[in-house]
């Protein structure tokens, strides 16, 4: 139980930690444009994101 205590539970917290650090620091910013894509609709219509914009 000690061992868990010295090694697991400090690399489970880094981890946890980074990850946090990670997603706050690499989404998109406001004003951002979304990546194009490309897919196909239900009904088999092609649908590309770049066609709504404004």
């Amino acid at each position: 139980m000690n061992k868990f205590f010295k090694f697991v539970l400090p690399a489970i917290a880094l981890a946890y930690f980074g990850f946090q650090f990670y997603v706050k620091f690499s989404g998109a910013e406001e004003g951002d444009l979304a990546p194009d894509f490309e897919a196909e609709l239900i009904d088999g219509t092609p649908f590309k994101l770049s066609e709504l914009q404004g």
